[in-house]
């Protein structure tokens, strides 16, 4: 192992190494891998500029040649990371990764630049003190951030649970995406999930909507991530001319393929809160809105909008059933169902209900509920909504 500083070998060794694994960049680990070594290679090039006078410009050439390879070498990572259609595990992970790595090298770039007499490009200088304390803090080995750190968990979290079981013929054609195109077996083998799609959201203040386009067109979640540059821009549907803006509720296609929809959940609901903030056990109630509106959306249903309202239905029923309610903890499920049994037996409890699509999609998951009762539900809903809806035209008449 020879030790070179300046670029003059300083150190020699050697050791005995009983058996060596060639890394390679395939997978999740691999590019992970990769990213950290080109890492190791930056900080050694902070390291040689440290404390430095004037440099001579053939070491100036090869410090600039080593910036260069390190950004082509993590070229591939980065192409791979970025494509919708890539079949890479951990690719969230691993851009958060790059962009630490790469603003690294933004920044040892411009303090190299600030020993080149030559550099006309950027005319900005600071002080030699400076310039160390930028040196000194990239030469350092500073664990990746929080967020990298965070979605790297999410990857080999999902990594370890059970494959995801095969899918029916019908089942590989439903959930394909033609985004990723890739089905929900191949999508959670990447730790990705399907979910529909959500448009012209508008937010309740006190939670719930005021307006969303429930669709029946799916998508992955790392599709959407990378098609709307993380939700700052609209993406543009397949199958109709306006496009949408958020995910909505997630495609139950097996076991396997729901437990990567949960990892992914919380990042889903942050979206769809004012405050921007996932609130275990009271965010999952968004998706009983979003039921509620996709089962009173029209008056009459064709054969795949009654299929997808089908499989909402049967990924809300998942959600609530393994969820807690914040307040009580009890299971949401049985929460909501306490909540759709008091809205039909009292009248103040209705008129004091916040959202009543909330309770229309609850509606669908309450084990037990006769089609009678069923019915009376709906009678309910129908006359609490024609009540408020007169009591707010007086009072803007008054």
């Amino acid at each position: 192992v020879d030790v070179a500083l300046g670029g003059v070998e300083k150190l020699y060794g050697s050791a005995q190494a009983d058996s060596i694994e060639r890394a390679t960049t395939e997978g999740f680990d691999g590019h992970l891998f990769l990213i950290d070594i080109v890492a190791l290679r930056l900080r050694r090039v902070a390291r040689q500029l440290c404390g430095r006078g004037k440099i001579p410009e053939e070491e100036l050439n090869t410090l600039r040649d080593r910036l260069t390879d390190a950004k082509d070498h993590l070229q591939p990572t980065k192409e791979a990371a970025n494509l919708a259609n890539s079949h890479l595990r951990g690719r969230a992970a691993l851009r958060e990764r790059l962009a630490e790595v790469e603003a690294a090298r933004e920044r040892l770039s411009y303090a190299l630049g600030q020993f080149d007499e030559r550099d006309v490009n950027d005319q900005r200088t600071i002080g030699s003190v400076a310039i160390d304390a930028i040196l000194r803090d990239a030469g350092q080995h500073v664990p990746q951030g929080p967020v990298a750190a965070a979605l790297g968990r999410r990857a080999d979290v999902a990594a370890s649970l059970t494959p995801p079981e095969a899918l029916s013929k019908h089942g590989v054609e439903y959930s394909t995406d033609a985004y990723s195109c890739c089905d929900a077996r191949e999508l959670a083998t990447q730790g990705d999930a399907i979910f529909f799609q959500l448009g012209k959201v508008q937010l309740g203040p006190g939670g719930g909507f005021v307006g969303a386009d429930d669709g029946d067109g799916l998508i992955s979640h790392e599709a959407f991530v990378l098609l709307s540059r993380d939700g700052k821009q609209s993406v543009k549907s397949v199958d109709r001319d306006d496009g949408f803006t958020h995910l909505g509720m997630p495609l139950y296609a097996t076991e396997g393929h729901f437990l990567r929809a949960s990892l992914l959940l919380p990042e889903v609901l942050r979206r769809l809160s004012t405050s921007g903030v996932y609130s275990p056990g009271t965010s999952e109630r968004q998706l009983l809105s979003l039921l509620g509106r996709s089962l009173t959306k029209g008056l009459t249903k064709s054969e795949g909008q009654a299929e997808a309202l089908l499989h909402k239905a049967r990924a809300v029923h998942a959600v609530l059933s393994r969820f807690t309610d914040a307040p009580s903890g009890a299971f949401l499920l049985d929460a909501v169902t306490a909540e759709v049994r008091r809205f039909m037996e009292d009248a103040e409890a209705r008129a004091q209900t916040p959202d009543l699509f909330a309770i229309a999609g609850a509606g669908l998951l309450v084990d037990g509920l006769e089609a009678d009762s069923l019915g009376k539900l709906a009678d309910l809903l129908v006359k609490e909504s024609l009540r408020r809806r007169v009591a707010h035209a007086l009072r803007g008449a008054g």
